[in-house]
């Protein structure tokens, strides 16, 4: 049975959440009061994806401010701002990430004219709203509207909201993705970094129809908690998404569940009778030594480099093709300077489960390169097919073609994120990379599968010196200790029912862990006992960033 409201209770929490406009508005309203000032400014900072327009006209009626600023009335024109991110972009084919700042896309004669006019306004309430509002003037009260990145790809997807700066609602998914990814989300990021200890209040809309506003200290206290014990991150923005009918068809690609990806998921924060929603990467830019441990944050900053993505192909009959650059692919083509590593873990089989890996031995490289250049529909009989079984292990070598194949459930667990990801079947996207990107020579047969040596009396899966990841097997079936040995830790339960998670100093509660469900406990945690749960044999997949 899946945890699908998976929150954090924080503690010291009461009357520190406002749920919908009608309670949201007299909290923000009884705060300009205490202030006891003839002149209040509201900054109402957002992150790329919101619908400004329309939580603008909420605050508007509601706090009834003298003067309404919106902070993309001072930017460059649109000509400007593509220009500017001209050099991260080439074509469709993205090429290094953005270095900009939000001031960078400040025209500074609006700027300087803005300025001007709230100096001028001795008393009333100035309300100032949109990405880098909070920089225009010293803000009384300042208001962080986050986005969920996963709910800014939904509203690409249905042409709701543009890239920053720019009118492009209705580009293609892939180019507003690409373009987020690289320009957006890197501006809208450093502002994070700056708003998440300074705020008062957070301002979560993404179910919009069920806006949140919540205390920022309180929200911190949250962030800080998770770094203290195990939690789990939400997949949606609205838990009730979670149960999707039998029936669902969407045409979209709901084969991976966002389980544990600090960039794509989010975490549930209880704040008294709320679940306040947040992104996950939160905690990574607010506390980064403290969830990542100080060895993994001198080394990769604020960067997660490992994400646990769930592939079902029990029922699919249409297999996805794809291939991950190597290390010098990422540097030069995209600036990314983590190198890639691509792991299936089985988690569940049947009688015909297989993947498929690499070219056949008989298939030669550039023959293969002509006959997919002109149809794509016989990829699969060129692959090499793989028999697998529950627990089985793949490593995927970089620049390997391969597939989810039939009849399993994965667990996928990779560094580099999904849209580095080339899809064979997507040319618009992904051919004029592909035709530069080096096959990997090495063939790949069914003994290459379950490659395992031991550590501490554990199964330690793949274990090749060019890994950044380590994966331990633990199988149990009585209490068992874990360390973390200072880095973050990534777990999935891929055998038993049910577990608990026990703090060995009573730092935490216990911590109920159901099959199929990954979790994270930060470097703060030292070690803790894993207690099976009416069982006889368990299993726990274990990751963590190599020492």
């Amino acid at each position: 049975m899946i945890n699908k409201k998976p929150y954090i209770e924080v503690n010291d929490a009461a009357n520190s959440c406002w749920e919908g406009w009608d309670t949201i508005i007299p909290e923000l309203n009884r705060k300009i009061a205490s202030l006891d000032q003839k002149k209040v400014v509201i900054s109402v900072d957002c992150y790329q994806g919101t619908y400004a327009d329309f939580n603008l006209k909420k605050l508007k009626n509601g706090l009834s401010p003298n003067v309404t600023c919106r902070a993309k009335d001072i930017y460059k024109d649109e000509v400007d701002i593509k220009a500017m991110a001209a050099t991260e972009m080439h074509s469709n084919a993205p090429r290094k990430l953005s270095n900009h700042s939000i001031t960078d896309y400040f025209d500074e004669g609006k700027l300087e004219a803005l300025k001007n006019n709230i100096d001028f306004i001795e008393e009333g309430v100035i309300l100032i709203h949109g990405i880098g509002s909070h920089l225009i003037w010293p803000a009384d009260i300042i208001i962080y509207s986050d986005m969920s990145r996963y709910e800014i790809l939904q509203r690409f997807r249905r042409n709701d909201v543009s890239n920053l700066g720019l009118s492009n609602e209705n580009d293609d998914f892939h180019i507003q993705h690409q373009q987020s990814y690289f320009v957006d989300w890197r501006v809208c990021d450093k502002l994070k970094k700056q708003l998440l200890p300074a705020c008062h209040y957070f301002l979560e809309t993404n179910n919009w129809h069920k806006p949140k506003l919540a205390d920022g200290n309180v929200v911190r206290n949250g962030l800080k908690q998770a770094t203290k014990q195990p939690f789990f991150m939400a997949k949606f923005f609205d838990p009730e998404l979670w149960d999707l009918p039998t029936n669902h068809s969407n045409e979209e690609d709901f084969l991976w569940g966002f389980d544990c990806d600090f960039e794509q998921s989010n975490i549930l924060l209880k704040l008294d009778e709320y679940l306040f929603e947040t992104p996950a990467i939160n905690i990574l830019y607010y506390q980064p030594s403290e969830l990542l441990g100080e060895q993994v944050y001198r080394s990769f900053g604020t960067e997660m480099p490992i994400r646990f993505n769930f592939l079902d192909s029990m029922e699919d009959t249409s297999p996805k093709f794809s291939i991950y650059p190597g290390t010098d692919f990422l540097r030069d083509y995209f600036g990314f300077h983590l190198y890639q590593n691509d792991n299936y873990y089985i988690m569940q089989s049947g009688d015909k489960s297989s993947v498929m890996l690499g070219l056949k031995d008989e298939v030669n490289e550039a023959d293969f390169r002509v006959e997919l250049s002109k149809n794509t529909k016989g990829i699969a009989n060129k692959l090499n097919k793989i028999k697998v079984k529950k627990h089985d292990h793949l490593f995927i070598p970089p620049n390997t073609i391969h597939s989810q194949g039939q009849d399993a459930i994965i667990l996928h667990i990779h560094v580099a994120p999904d849209i580095f990801e080339l899809n064979l079947l997507d040319s618009a996207h992904s051919s004029q990379l592909f035709d530069q990107l080096p096959l990997c020579a090495e063939k790949i047969g069914q003994e290459d599968i379950n490659q395992i040596t031991k550590k501490n009396g554990f199964d330690l899966l793949a274990s090749e010196d060019n890994q950044m990841i380590e994966l331990q097997r633990i199988g149990f079936d009585d209490i068992t200790p874990i360390q973390t040995n200072d880095v973050i830790n990534v777990f999935c339960l891929t055998e038993g029912k049910e577990v608990i998670i026990e703090s060995t100093e009573s730092s935490f509660d216990p911590f109920t862990v159901h099959y199929g469900e990954a979790f994270v406990i930060s470097s703060g945690v030292a070690k803790f006992n894993i207690k099976p749960v009416d069982g006889d044999q368990f299993v726990i997949l274990k990751a963590h960033i190599k020492r």
